[in-house]
């Protein structure tokens, strides 16, 4: 009597969680990400340069709206430096719609980090911004207030 209540329970609970299991959402899938080359630039600050490259992120469930994402390392004589900072801009045209617009996105080092890294937090406070530039192929231009080496990529937004 004892082993068919156990019985019992297990297969009770074996079906309770399978029911579960079969309830689950599948994950889904992450958002569309390109790349914006990375590009060399000058900084404000004595002596300062370094790399900036971004994201562009699309989301097929917000049509036209897309995420802008920058990490720079900016440094002094090849060495990280805190005093170094940057304003990056974004610039980008809907090539079928003609509409266009720009982001800044001012890049700064964050804290008092020993390693100084001028890595902005992916949020629309540092290192982010978002654009609408609805549907269509859009190109997107990274630039800065110094001499820099051009960087630009074309993406389809849906």
């Amino acid at each position: 009597m004892f082993n068919q209540k156990v019985v019992r329970v297990s297969s009770g609970c074996a079906l309770v969680f399978a029911a579960l299991l079969a309830g689950t959402a599948p994950a889904e899938a992450e958002d569309p990400t390109f790349d914006l080359p990375r590009m060399s630039t000058g900084a404000d600050g004595f002596a300062c340069a370094g790399d900036v490259s971004g994201q562009i992120i699309t989301h097929p469930n917000h049509q036209g709206w897309v995420d802008i994402r920058l990490r720079g390392s900016l440094k002094a004589f090849g060495i990280p430096a805190p005093w170094c900072q940057l304003a990056a801009t974004v610039e980008w045209r809907n090539l079928d719609t003609g509409k266009s617009g720009s982001v800044q996105i001012p890049m700064y080092a964050e804290g008092n980090s020993v390693y100084f890294w001028a890595i902005p937090l992916f949020s629309d406070r540092v290192g982010g911004g978002y654009a609408i530039s609805g549907s269509g192929e859009v190109e997107f231009t990274l630039n800065t207030n110094y001499p820099h080496t051009p960087s630009a990529t074309n993406v389809t937004v849906s």
